[in-house]
């Protein structure tokens, strides 16, 4: 059985920079996880988050068993227990039947791990499943651990900063991928992201939250022109949990 304990989601709303409409909100997703994930328990735990808005009505699988709908990841899902072997996820449209999907990821979980999956368009507007591991060693006493998830097709690359900071808080990831998990000092207040050069740089606030000693934090960076929405982070807090 897992050892997980899973808190509610909460919505931040913060000042956004970008196009078009739909999306608009910064979002909050907090679960609280083992650091050193449990053995021998046959299963593998995976959250998801949804960013693909011109397929807005799927259904993500593992192999046949149905997880999540987009309705649901529309914020970050809590951790859903699944099978730790290899098989195939699958987004489906919703009530299509086997075998048409729309974005595939063949991925072997490891046994008592943990993994997010994030759906988004890439730049021809295809739609893409990517799965990052989530466990990660503890950060350094008074430390944190960031990194930064590129999901927003035609946008420069991105970092973290605090605003008026000239120097980034966090390394900055390609679209498509993901950064390495970055030690930081604790902030107060907002965070910035920001894409672009130095002279064309749109900003991105992550409002009020700031970042605690002992906590991770995942930015996933979504939206932009090519998608119609606006520019938005979606953030993912865990709190490491004793064995």
């Amino acid at each position: 059985m897992s050892r997980l304990n899973i808190y509610a989601v909460t919505l931040a709303a913060g000042l956004l920079v970008g196009v078009g409409c739909s999306r608009n909100n910064s979002q909050t997703g907090e679960a609280s996880r083992e650091v050193t994930p449990a053995k021998n328990t046959g299963t593998a735990f995976v959250r998801y988050v949804n960013a693909v808005g011109g397929h807005s009505n799927t259904t993500l699988y593992f192999g046949d068993t149905e997880l999540f709908s987009s309705a649901e990841a529309q914020k970050p899902t809590a951790y859903k227990q699944v099978p730790a072997e290899r098989r195939d996820f699958i987004l489906r449209e919703a009530a299509k039947p086997t075998g048409m999907e729309i974005a595939k990821n063949s991925e072997g979980l490891g046994d008592g791990k943990h993994y997010t999956v994030v759906a988004f368009e890439d730049t021809d507007t295809k739609p893409v499943l990517r799965v990052f591991n989530d466990d990660e060693s503890a950060p350094a006493a008074g430390k944190a651990k960031v990194r930064l998830i590129h999901a927003a097709p035609g946008v420069e690359p991105v970092g973290l900063y605090t605003p008026r900071a000239k120097d980034k808080l966090a390394g900055e990831s390609r679209f498509n991928s993901g950064s390495s998990w970055q030690e930081v000092n604790p902030v107060n207040g907002p965070l910035e992201i920001r894409t672009g050069d130095h002279k064309n740089v749109s900003r991105v606030i992550v409002p009020d939250h700031g970042i605690e000693a002992g906590k991770f934090y995942t930015l996933i960076v979504e939206g932009g022109a090519k998608t119609g929405e606006k520019l938005h982070v979606v953030e993912l807090v865990d709190t490491p949990t004793a064995l």
